[in-house]
Parts: structure tokens; C-alpha cells; sequence
């Protein structure tokens, strides 16, 4: 009831209450699933796995500021657990609310084939923050 509002300043208060990670599935006649911590994540969609050559959106709970996660992408029976980490960094990847995220999983060859764990990359990428303001616009 506040006439001094202005729909901008109602929009800039608001804020997405996850952030947006789409797997990439790559792995030739296996499906995966992704996991934080130890939990099973359902994506967008209701699937809580992904097959080869398909991807998924997953909401991950964070906070504007950003928490460190445990993201894994399993295959094989669980015997492939590949933490998705950022390029070059050793420790988990801190996501933020609002942003959308993509991880991609490469097989890069080596000994004992595709169901060795060291023969497989993920990599987390950041990519742009949500804008409320198109979604919000027909309101």
C-alpha cells in the first residue's frame, strides 16, 4: 500500500532462492546422476538421472554470498565419483544464488578405460546472473 514503491525498487528486492547447474551428460551408453553432499538431486524436470547425451538443470540451495558445495556426478554403479571443481582450483567450487552454472563431463582416456575415475574431467563454469525483471514484467 506503499504509493512511493516504484516497480523497480519492488523487483531489485527480490531474489532467486537457487542457483541453476546444468549437467552435460558425455558418457558414452551410461547414465549418471548428481549428488551434493550425500543426497541425490531431482532435476528441473523430475529425473534424478541423466543419460548419455541428454542434460538436466538442477536447483542447488546457496546463499547470495555463496557456499561451498560437494557436487558429484556418478556413473557406473557409484564405482565413478567425479567432483566437479573449477578449473584449476583443488577445493569445492562456491556457487551463488541467481547464477546459472554448467558442467560438462569429459572422458580424457588412460589406464584402466572408461571405468577408472582418473580418466574422466568435470569442470564447473559460472556463467551470467538471472534477471527477475523479465520474468516479473507480465505481473
Amino acid at each position: 500500500n506503499d504509493e512511493s514503491l516504484t516497480w523497480d525498487a519492488i523487483v531489485g528486492t527480490l531474489k532467486h532462492p537457487a542457483a541453476y547447474i546444468t549437467v552435460v551428460h558425455s558418457i558414452a551408453n551410461q547414465s549418471c546422476y548428481v549428488q551434493h553432499g550425500s543426497r541425490r538431486l531431482i532435476s528441473q524436470n523430475g529425473y534424478n538421472s541423466i543419460g548419455s547425451g541428454e542434460n538436466e538443470v538442477f536447483e542447488v540451495e546457496s546463499s547470495d554470498e555463496g557456499a561451498q558445495i560437494q557436487l558429484r556426478v556418478v556413473c557406473y554403479g557409484e564405482s565413478i565419483q567425479i567432483p566437479v571443481l573449477e578449473a584449476g582450483e583443488t577445493d569445492p567450487p562456491i556457487i551463488q544464488n541467481g547464477y546459472n552454472y554448467s558442467v560438462s563431463v569429459i572422458y580424457t582416456a588412460g589406464d584402466g578405460g572408461i571405468q577408472n575415475a582418473n580418466n574422466y574431467k568435470a569442470t564447473l563454469l559460472k556463467g551470467e546472473e538471472r534477471d527477475l525483471s523479465e520474468q516479473l514484467e507480465s505481473l
